[in-house]
């Protein structure tokens, strides 16, 4: 037990690298600005937990049920998904056909519930796979029938999940580095005193460092005298 307390308390040396990080301005302003972003960050969070729901219960309505199928793919109908059919089946040996139990089940993600069309959603947001769900929303037709992939198509069920990708993915992004981004900015600002300006005074320290920043080029006047102009033109001649 000794041991075991002395190992834990050495792991604790590990922390010693945390100091670094407040050694480098930059990335001490980052760290604090992302605390104290929480705030704001949960309350992001919050509309996007109310946006997708309501993407959620619209899918639900229109896509409940559509995102089964029979195991077996000649059928169609869940009436008719009953009984066994011959599988070929992948085994140590090779390919056999062996004889199945056929099953009305889901075939990958689906709209039944408010839950799994939360979770439907979470997988579209990752970008991992959203064409393949969105295919499938396409080709739905009608709760107990599997989606018909040579048929007619409910092409408007594209705006549904554009949308989503451009409201819920996009647009939710975008707010999480705003605020992140303003508060980078305002801790900045803190850390160089700027907070205490105005916005006049804002612009003038920044001509300031502009001018600053771009060194003065000085032409000489070319003199009137014949031998002092003589003397300035073969000074500043560009072979001189």
């Amino acid at each position: 037990l000794i041991w075991s307390g002395t190992a834990v308390l050495r792991e604790f040396r590990s922390m010693r690298a945390v100091r670094l990080l407040f050694l480098m301005e930059e990335v001490r302003i980052t760290v604090v600005a992302l605390v104290m972003a929480l705030p704001q960050m949960f309350n992001i969070l919050c509309l996007s937990i109310i946006v997708w729901f309501a993407f959620a219960v619209l899918g639900v309505q229109l896509l409940k049920g559509t995102f089964r199928g029979c195991n077996d793919p000649d059928i169609r109908y869940e009436a008719e998904c009953i009984g066994e059919y011959d599988a070929n089946v992948t085994t140590a040996y090779g390919e056999e056909i062996q004889s199945m139990p056929r099953e009305w089940r889901i075939m990958s993600r689906s709209f039944d519930n408010v839950g799994e069309a939360m979770l439907t959603l979470w997988e579209i947001a990752l970008g991992d796979g959203w064409a393949t769900i969105m295919f499938r929303g396409i080709d739905s037709t009608e709760t107990g029938q599997a989606t018909d992939h040579g048929g007619a198509s409910s092409w408007p069920m594209v705006f549904y999940f554009i949308a989503f990708i451009v409201v819920g993915q996009f647009f939710i992004i975008n707010l999480f580095i705003g605020v992140l981004f303003d508060q980078f900015v305002t801790m900045k600002e803190k850390n160089q005193g700027l907070h205490l300006v105005t916005p006049t005074q804002k612009n003038w320290i920044h001509s300031q460092k502009v001018l600053l920043g771009h060194p003065l080029i000085l032409t000489p006047v070319r003199p009137t005298g014949h031998v002092s102009k003589r003397c300035h033109d073969i000074v500043y001649h560009k072979y001189f």
